[in-house]
């Protein structure tokens, strides 16, 4: 294959000064949404916003950023006259801020701000604590009202960045979320949801109405339950306003969160400062550069260790250039190769054959130079579905006379090229196979044989007890907890991983059924796609399956697809057969290995990526440098004491992992180690 494009050394960008929001959304819940047949829900509707608002420049003074503006007489070009700001239903005193909102609607007015009242010279990026599955999805509707169309990055419901781009309607901003960056919670106040299901929010004073309600007692973990209790016995007797509480509880919130966000755009940019260098370079802004722990770890893989063309980019559609065609034309032509016993060249198999430099046909088989069509009813507008309504509009755009006339033109000059020319059409398959059993089986048993999607080969993991229950005798047996340390960076620290890119095999049909039952049978080294047998019992199954999007570990497909929810039938002989029990498997040779050696059978090849450059190494430098960051901030382990056992330590933590320690750095330190076993853990798979 071309050459082929490679990840590149990252270049750190010029630093650019830019503002940082961070907010948090307070809602009523008084509001019933009642549907038939469902369970009563509440609609969340904003009624305070607390936000504060710093930039790099301020940053950088520790006073600065923690000062009021207007209070104390100050601005800022980049954040503007206010450091803390709310939007709110009503007023309050306790709480100081710069500025206060008083507005019906909150969340109008606090979108209007950051859209259009910020300067519009610098961008927003605009932080909250769980926005992605809350604040920010509440800010994308407001936005979205205001006519304005931000681009999502998405997963179902929750979103990891929300982004607004510059125009002559609004400022730029970026919307994250905290938790993307950090799988920790913060501190918060204690404050029940129960205020914010009243009926009606007033300024009323409580006296003890702080009674213990079992919602208390329902929101809060089991662990923190004593620091609730004392927290009441604190609290039971003094006066209690819901408007003061709000401004208390929501302005510590954003104070909290903006302080942790500072702290740690600081901290992993000393972290990702770039090494080896003769100028000082800034590092990575992690609050700009990235929306989650696994691309910041990423990009200082790719800043620090990357060497240049060495990890490859995987072209967009897989290194087979191959077209579309759907799934029911490539099952008829696999069962009209195989029930004629010729070769058809289809789109997954030797390309779609093209006439006239022009047009490519489904399925050609060069021995007969016959051309194959297969023809969808509503794109090529079917005589027997569409009859004689000429004027009818297609999906295509196209009417139905219109379609017919292209087509008759496409296949007039085909007929020129090939000397066989068969158009099936899609109604006339489904007839087909209505009265024809042994066609129904061979579509059901299709094998996609086509061309390999790395990311099939790639299946996550999953967990399961070997035991539901197990009554352990004292005197027998005990039971005991076992964990891995580091598992992840041990991993990839020692294992061989492909570089460059691949060559791509594709097997003929007359050489793709095979009897695979030892490892070294295995031809290339790689990813290869296989249909696979397990054996009829295996204690753990080593070759995983996706079947509607659940991965299972079968030992027989036709089982798995039968039993969906699974089953527990006693005395139960699975009474398939070895093709029946199978399926095709894109996997790596390294799990073919496995597999060949606990009983698996691979019966037929189709296709292999074949690397032929592999790294020993790729990420050992990089976990040498955090697991050295990792025991630095642990200190020396228990039992390691006296200058002789921390030499030893020392000295073996070099010679056999490569990890190089400092004594002077032993320290203890929390926050250093939960950083680095965050940059550890993502080369576990999300950003690899």
């Amino acid at each position: 294959m071309d050459r082929g494009c490679f990840i590149r050394p990252l270049e750190l960008k010029k630093s650019i000064p830019y503002r940082l929001v961070t907010f948090d959304f307070e809602a009523t819940q008084n509001e019933k949404i009642n549907e038939i047949g469902k369970e009563e829900r509440r609609l969340h509707k904003v009624n305070f916003i607390a936000a504060t608002v710093t930039c790099t420049k301020c940053m950088e003074d520790e006073k600065l950023w923690r000062s009021h503006l207007k209070r104390n007489g100050k601005n800022c070009i980049i954040c503007g006259n206010n450091r803390s700001i709310t939007f709110s239903h009503r007023p309050f005193t306790q709480t100081n801020v710069d500025e206060q909102i008083l507005t019906p609607t909150p969340l109008k007015e606090f979108i209007h701000w950051i859209l259009f009242q910020l300067n519009p010279q610098y961008t927003t990026i605009a932080f909250s604590h769980n926005g992605g599955r809350y604040d920010m999805i509440m800010a994308f509707r407001e936005i979205y009202l205001k006519g304005v169309l931000p681009s999502l990055i998405r997963r179902g419901n929750k979103l990891y960045e929300l982004k607004v781009p510059q125009n002559n309607k609004c400022n730029e901003s970026l919307w994250g979320s905290w938790l993307e960056h950090l799988d920790c919670k913060l501190p918060k106040n204690n404050f029940s949801r129960i205020w914010r299901i009243s009926p009606k929010t007033t300024t009323k004073l409580y006296r003890n109405c702080l009674q213990k309600l079992i919602t208390y007692m329902e929101e809060c973990p089991l662990k923190n339950r004593k620091n609730i209790d004392q927290w009441y016995e604190q609290e039971k007797n003094q006066q209690f306003c819901l408007d003061e509480a709000l401004a208390e509880y929501c302005t510590n919130d954003v104070q909290i969160l903006t302080e942790a966000l500072i702290a740690f755009k600081k901290k992993f940019a000393e972290i990702s400062k770039q090494k080896n260098t003769q100028h000082a370079a800034e590092g990575i802004d992690i609050l700009r550069d990235a929306m989650t722990i696994a691309s910041a770890c990423m990009k200082h893989f790719r800043l620090n260790h990357l060497e240049p063309e060495h990890l490859a980019i995987v072209p967009e559609k897989g290194y087979e250039t191959c077209d579309n065609q759907s799934e029911l034309a490539l099952k008829y032509l696999q069962w009209y190769e195989e029930g004629r016993g010729v070769q058809v060249k289809t789109a997954h198999s030797g390309g779609e054959h093209v006439v006239a430099g022009k047009y490519k046909v489904d399925g050609y088989i060069e021995a007969e130079d016959r051309a194959i069509e297969i023809n969808g009813c509503v794109w090529h507008a079917c005589q027997k579905c569409f009859g004689n309504d000429l004027e009818k509009i297609l999906p295509n755009g196209k009417t139905v006379e219109e379609t017919r006339e292209d087509d008759a033109r496409r296949l007039a000059i085909i007929r020129k090229h090939i000397k066989n020319v068969d158009v099936i059409w899609e109604c006339d398959i489904h007839q087909m196979l209505r009265r024809n059993k042994k066609m129904r089986k061979a579509f059901a048993d299709y094998h996609n044989k086509g061309p390999i999607k790395i990311r099939d080969s790639y299946f996550g993991g999953r967990t399961g007890p070997a035991h539901m229950y197990f009554d352990a005798d004292k005197e027998q047996h005990k039971i005991a907890y076992l964990d891995f340390n580091s598992l992840y960076p041990s991993t990839i620290a020692t294992t061989s991983f492909p570089v460059g890119h691949p060559k791509v095999h594709v097997v003929p049909l007359s050489e793709q059924k095979v009897y695979w039952t030892r490892s070294d049978q295995i031809p290339f080294k790689g990813i290869l796609k296989v249909f696979i047998i397990p054996p009829q019992e295996l204690e753990v199954p080593v070759i995983p399956v996706k079947f509607d999007e659940r991965l299972l570990f079968p030992l027989c497909r036709k089982c798995a697809l039968a039993y969906p929810d699974g089953a527990n039938i006693k005395d139960y002989h699975c009474p398939h057969n070895d093709e029946e029990r199978g399926w095709v498997s894109t996997c790596t040779s390294i799990e073919l290995e496995e597999a060949l050696n606990v009983g698996y059978v691979i019966t037929r090849f189709y296709r292999a990526l074949q690397y032929e450059k592999w790294d020993d190494n790729l990420f050992k430098n990089y976990v040498a440098e955090f697991m050295a960051m990792k025991i630095h901030a642990s200190g020396f382990p228990e039992g390691i004491e006296g200058e002789e056992k921390e030499d030893k330590f020392i000295n073996e933590c070099k010679e056999k992992f490569g990890i190089e320690l400092q004594r002077e750095k032993m320290v203890p330190d929390k926050a250093m180690r939960y950083i680095s076993k965050l940059m550890l853990n993502p080369y576990g798979g999300d950003s690899v």
